[in-house]
């Protein structure tokens, strides 16, 4: 079902690959001589064949093991577009050093504008009155991608989050995408889901800093650091529900891995968790194994579907989109530069 000839697809491979990773590079190369590296931006780019080796090398996890055994011997330009883009992030992350020295070579662009991006985000906490607002602005926060060349001008809310959309009897899995206004406002969501269910909530997050802006385990590190030495309502609120174990940050490796979500390890998720939701661009195509189809091919026609039902909460970066009426977008052309946000609920492979 998946048709690499169709435009859009054609036109975003064409458009990352010219433009996104080469400006991705030289930030790289510019920033490394800050983070305490020197490589030239020429090598990030287009990979030789012989990255598989160095990444099974420094990548020996099960989940990336397993992938490495999928595409092994074949050509970087015959893989599918996700598969290319996890081959280019690891080479970049070996380029840079990061599995000698630990350092997050996206690090300084992750954090340059935190702390107003922290003033920002009290400002959404005191103004967001009910769990539905928390809802919402979770999912506008998928405007914040570093990643992007350019932001959208304007934006179309094609179906919002209803409440009913959560099992408020159970505890909430947010799976994480982007540092910065994105994860803030996913720690808004997770503190009003508290204090209207009393539930708790597991946000899960990555430990490798694979694509630009991911938010990683050692981001969320540094972000208690920070709110402890910030007496707001907002870091009150956080570290409160952190000290009491009510928000947990959960970081498997599998999420920062190039398997889709239908191979989610059973163990992730607890029998008592309720609603999972998952973030952003990159977790809506790995839920559906990258698939490129018209946009209103129903979940129950696709090939592969996640594990466990989720909740999507996107903005559309990408030609991977499917469940949705023609009557709410053109099914074969739709913008893919974050112009459109929706909520889906992505069922479970067989209805489970």
């Amino acid at each position: 079902m998946t048709n690499n000839k169709l435009p859009r697809y054609q036109r975003f491979v064409e458009m990352t690959k010219s433009k996104r990773l080469p400006v991705i590079a030289g930030d790289l190369a510019h920033d490394g001589k800050h983070l305490g590296y020197a490589v030239s931006a020429d090598a990030f780019l287009v990979p030789p064949h012989t990255i598989f080796a160095e990444i099974g090398t420094v990548l020996q996890t099960t989940s990336w093991t397993r992938w490495l055994d999928r595409i092994i011997g074949t050509e970087f330009d015959d893989l599918s577009f996700l598969d290319y883009e996890y081959g280019w992030y690891a080479n970049a992350l070996i380029r840079s050093g990061h599995f000698s020295t630990g350092i997050d070579p996206f690090r300084i662009r992750k954090w340059a504008n935190f702390e107003q991006e922290f003033v920002d985000a009290e400002s959404r906490f005191s103004a967001c009155a009910t769990l539905h607002d928390a809802l919402l602005g979770a999912l506008l926060g998928n405007s914040a991608d570093r990643s992007q060349i350019q932001q959208a001008a304007d934006f179309v809310l094609l179906a919002e989050p209803k409440l009913e959309m959560l099992d408020r009897k159970a505890t909430l899995s947010i799976v994480a995408d982007n540092f910065g206004r994105e994860f803030l406002d996913d720690l808004i969501l997770a503190i009003r889901f508290h204090q209207e269910t009393g539930q708790k909530i597991e946000v899960h997050v990555k430990k490798l800093p694979i694509f630009v802006s991911d938010t990683t385990i050692n981001d969320c590190d540094r972000l208690l650091q920070y709110t402890l030495k910030n007496e707001t309502k907002l870091s009150e609120a956080i570290n409160s529900l952190h000290n009491n174990k009510k928000l947990l940050f959960k970081c498997d490796e599998f999420w920062s891995s190039p398997l889709g979500f239908s191979e989610i390890p059973h163990e992730i998720f607890q029998a008592s968790t309720g609603t999972i939701i998952i973030k952003g661009d990159l977790n809506y195509r790995r839920a559906i194994d990258d698939v490129v189809v018209a946009a209103d091919t129903p979940f129950a026609d696709l090939p592969s579907l996640p594990r466990r039902p989720l909740l999507s909460l996107r903005s559309v970066k990408s030609y991977c989109l499917a469940g949705v009426g023609s009557h709410q977008v053109d099914p074969w052309e739709f913008p893919m530069d974050g112009s459109i946000f929706l909520a889906q609920e992505v069922p479970a492979a067989g209805g489970h």
